[in-house]
């Protein structure tokens, strides 16, 4: 049995944990939309060769066509998307290719990087080996980018998101401190979720969403906030006038208001696999932690 300080704050990871949701799945909707990993990893190789014409080559080898991913928009037609993902052995592959087949052809400054790249190299397999590690390194920076881009999009996202919510940790913590009702009920729903997704494995997921798998979550986080007993949303004819969803008029309470939005947008940034991390152990606590280890299967 948790403590009243320990439930509340329990309580408020929950909602952090499915804005936290809805916020990134709206950001895996935009970056699918403008292919972001696809576009970043053409500008990379593109730097990393020193020549446009020299990507294009690598991205219509056969080893690359064939990762080409279909588009499920456009089913009817002959389309696909670019590769999100190259790995380095496959670059390294069509990359001696090419140089075996267009050595003589290849651009100036592709010939100068190659040229330090593979000094030292006595034999094919060695001059794959530099390659492939020359690949990974920039591949590191390249991980950097993304992030940081990603990450300035979901601050973006987030704060738009709980302005439309009207996510004000201020309020919603009120009503959880002071209704144990309230706190019960999340604290039950808390607990259905994280088994529910402990069940599913979303939490582990590595590959990059379908635009349509993000639209389902979407949905489902969209759902579950709709069904938490604590005010989010905006009212203006069809509430009370103390109610906490109605928009502020006086200035002290706006300020509030704007701080405790600006305080949820600062918890949501923090990503959903943070919060999903931290409700897990919460849950665990909540259960007396996991069962010990059967004694049998020691012996």
């Amino acid at each position: 049995m948790l403590t009243p300080a320990l439930q509340f704050a329990v309580s408020l990871v929950f909602v952090y944990l499915l804005l936290s949701a809805l916020s990134s799945a709206i950001q895996e909707i935009v970056a699918n939309l403008a292919k972001w990993r696809s576009n970043t990893l053409e500008t990379a190789i593109t730097s990393l060769l020193g020549d446009a014409g020299l990507k294009d080559e690598i991205y219509k080898h056969p080893l690359v066509k064939g990762i080409l991913r279909p588009s499920w928009l456009f089913t009817k037609v002959e389309r696909t998307h670019q590769p999100s993902y190259i790995s380095s052995a496959m670059f390294a592959q069509v990359l001696q290719d090419l140089r075996a087949t267009q050595g003589a052809s290849l651009p100036a400054a592709t010939k100068t990087v190659l040229a330090t790249v593979l000094k030292g190299a006595a034999t094919a397999d060695e001059e794959k080996e530099k390659i492939e590690n020359w690949f990974d390194d920039a591949m590191d920076n390249v991980s950097g980018w993304y992030k940081r881009k990603a990450n300035a999009w979901l601050w973006v996202i987030s704060a738009l998101v709980c302005v439309a919510l009207n996510a004000d940790t201020i309020s919603v913590g009120k009503i959880l401190w002071n209704d144990p009702t309230v706190r019960a009920a999340m604290s039950d729903a808390e607990k259905n979720y994280a088994n529910h997704k402990v069940t599913e494995g979303d939490a582990g997921a590595t590959t990059p969403p379908e635009i349509k798998d993000e639209l389902s979550r979407v949905t489902k986080a969209r759902d579950s906030l709709e069904k938490l007993p604590v005010p989010l949303g905006w009212c203006e004819e069809d509430c009370l006038p103390d109610d906490p969803r109605r928009p502020p008029t006086a200035a002290y309470p706006m300020l509030l208001t704007f701080i405790g939005i600006l305080i949820t947008v600062l918890a949501v940034s923090q990503g959903a696999p943070f919060w999903f991390d931290l409700l897990q152990k919460a849950v665990n606590l909540r259960l007396a932690g996991d069962l010990p280890p059967d004694s049998r299967a020691q012996q």
